[in-house]
């Protein structure tokens, strides 16, 4: 969502003040009536939970305006002035994923405060989607950068061990044959930079020698085979798709990205972590989205940076999860106590972040492919949940045709994700109410 899309500056304040009531207000009542308004204003703006977090937010900075501040250039902020470098230089993506590399892009300088280092993959299934244009923009953005197109294990150790506070970003990786071939050393890499304290080690000319590994890496590249699931589970996951809008031509040593950056340059220093900080998910999930949402606490944009890690977050790579985890999403959505399998397939087909049109396989060893009926009941067939016959009144019309209930899922659902449907019913998925997905309060 770009700023010159936003609802007008009376909208945004309305939001602000809403969103104050409800999340703010001592007053049960007043908050719940206050969720009200602001889940109606949402439905009628078509407004996502990251955009309505990211409005409430920056309103809340400029009471005198909203619009007309994002569309000059902001000065106060590091994490505003991406977002807005982004939209100059036409990166043409969601809201959600924009400030999530934004946020990536802060951590690159003050990555040594965290014990991890969240990889950040951008993927796509077809060229030209704005991979490069991004990458080359990250460049001129993040702390000591190194764009490559190709990068041994060998050439981050090394770069590593002369520059320890290396940016790595490596673009077209589907031609990389140390990410995809046999050997397996630049993955031990990938996967052992994530996190601070576990060098490489070498024997060179009879003598072991420590390799620093930690610090920021990037990856971008055309899908031609999965990232293994211990790359996913340690990245923040972009994927782009092909816009009609076009690149802009972005060459290095940019002066305004350089404004940018020297920008950033002062904030670092004065970043430390915030002490409390309610965090969202459990085990690397956790780790991984610790550090995007500290640094957006740090910036006013907490419920923003919640917001868009529960818009990315994938619960594991079991597709049987997934898939439980997306019907759960479609019926929230919706509102709905029964659906039929046709409408339940186009519904999982049309979710955007999904990947259910771009279907590995059970097994992940096919061709990409649109999810089957065959395969959907498969998947649900692993936690005994069949299609029944569903009945539904249609123009007066009681009409029965395969489906199911969402009581079938609700056990499921609350053991693997801690609430039922009824209970998200509820509630717009806001941060405050995430907790349904870290097992506990924080």
């Amino acid at each position: 969502m770009s700023p010159d899309n936003w609802p007008s500056d009376s909208v945004c304040k309305r939001i602000r003040d809403v969103w104050a009531l409800a999340h703010g207000s001592s007053n049960p009542g007043e908050a719940a009536s206050a969720f009200t308004v602001l889940k109606r204003l949402q439905t009628d703006l078509g407004l996502n939970d990251v955009e309505l977090a990211f409005i409430a937010e920056y309103t809340e900075k400029r009471p005198a305006g909203s619009r007309d501040g994002m569309l000059e250039q902001p000065l106060d902020n590091p994490f505003e002035l991406i977002l807005h470098t982004f939209d100059r230089k036409r990166i043409i993506l969601p809201l959600e994923r924009k400030v999530t590399v934004a946020l990536w892009v802060l951590h690159t300088y003050v990555f040594r405060q965290f014990l991890h280092s969240p990889r950040l993959i951008v993927r796509s299934l077809e060229a030209e989607t704005g991979k490069t244009l991004l990458m080359c923009l990250l460049r001129e953005l993040t702390y000591h950068p190194l764009l490559t197109g190709d990068a041994s294990a060998a050439t981050i150790y090394y770069r590593l061990k002369e520059f320890p506070d290396t940016t790595f970003l490596i673009d077209e990786t589907e031609h990389s044959t140390h990410l995809w071939g046999a050997d397996t050393t630049f993955l031990s890499v990938f996967d052992n930079g994530y996190r601070d304290g576990i060098p490489a080690h070498r024997v060179i000319g009879g003598k072991l020698v420590e390799f620093p590994c930690f610090g920021p890496l990037a990856l971008a590249g055309v899908v031609k085979r999965r990232y293994s699931k211990q790359m996913l589970s340690r990245s923040y996951v972009i994927d782009t798709q092909q816009s009609s809008e076009g690149e802009d031509e972005l060459f290095p040593n940019d002066p305004e990205c350089a404004t940018v950056r020297d920008f950033i340059r002062e904030w670092a220093p004065t970043f430390r972590r915030p002490k409390d900080c309610k965090l969202l998910f459990r085990g690397r999930a956790r780790n991984i989205w610790r550090v995007a949402i500290e640094i957006a606490d740090t910036l006013g944009y907490g419920a923003t940076a919640r917001a868009a890690a529960m818009a990315l977050h994938r619960p594991g790579d079991d597709p049987a999860i997934l898939s439980l985890f997306d019907i759960r999403t479609i019926f929230v959505q919706r509102g709905i106590d029964r659906i039929w399998t046709p409408e339940l397939l186009e519904a999982l087909h049309g979710l955007e972040d999904g990947h259910w049109d771009e279907f590995w396989g059970i097994n992940e060893d096919e061709d990409v492919h649109r999810l089957k009926k065959s395969e959907l009941y498969a998947l649900l067939k692993t936690k005994s949940i069949v299609s029944r016959s569903v009945p539904k009144n249609i123009d007066g019309q009681r009409v029965f045709n395969k489906g199911f209930y969402a009581k079938q899922f609700e056990p499921v659902w609350q053991d693997l994700f801690g609430d039922t449907l009824a209970q998200s019913s509820k509630i717009i998925s806001l941060p405050r109410h995430a907790k349904r997905h870290t097992g506990g309060t924080e």
